[in-house]
């Protein structure tokens, strides 16, 4: 007795876990995570061929064959990607680096200069020191606008500021 006969009807079963389990793959190409939709989209897919099958033996001899075949095409895949041939369509070329504009301004040069509240700092707001209107934030106190202000520290893009 096969698991087709146990169950009645098994097609549509096996139809619909497949379909779910290429579901969830398509899904874990666009969504980033921890392969849990990759794993259960393959889980899904082995247990579709399974149930299809005329016997469980059967069902899994073709799901093992089914993972040997990912497996197998998934090195191919690696190897055609350290070489360079996958479609350009694949990879991301643009690199994030200082000539293409994508480090953060250097505001070191702020450290110890005075300026003045443009608006009020709940703990943020903007400032206007040397002439030029930056985003700055204080170490948690409220500074109405037009107080006079002393950056204290420049951690990054993050310029702190305390009221004089």
């Amino acid at each position: 007795m096969g698991v087709a006969e146990i169950f009645g009807s098994i097609a549509l079963l096996s139809l619909f876990l497949f379909a779910a389990g290429i579901t969830f793959l398509i899904i874990e190409m666009f969504i980033p995570g921890f392969g849990v939709f990759g794993f259960l989209g393959l889980f899904l897919i082995v247990g579709g061929i399974i149930a299809s099958a005329k016997s469980f033996v059967h069902g899994v001899i073709l799901g093992g064959i089914s993972i040997l075949v990912i497996f197998i095409l998934f090195i191919i895949f690696i190897i055609l990607a350290g070489k360079g041939l996958l479609p350009r369509k694949m990879i991301l070329f643009n690199r994030e680096d200082p000539s293409s504009g994508y480090v953060s301004a250097d505001h070191s040069y702020c450290m110890g200069k005075q300026g003045v509240a443009l608006t009020n700092l709940r703990p943020s707001g903007m400032a206007s020191i040397d002439g030029e209107s930056l985003s700055v934030v204080s170490e948690g106190e409220f500074i109405k606008k037009g107080s006079l202000l002393m950056v204290k520290n420049v951690e990054g893009s993050r310029i702190i500021v305390e009221e004089l």
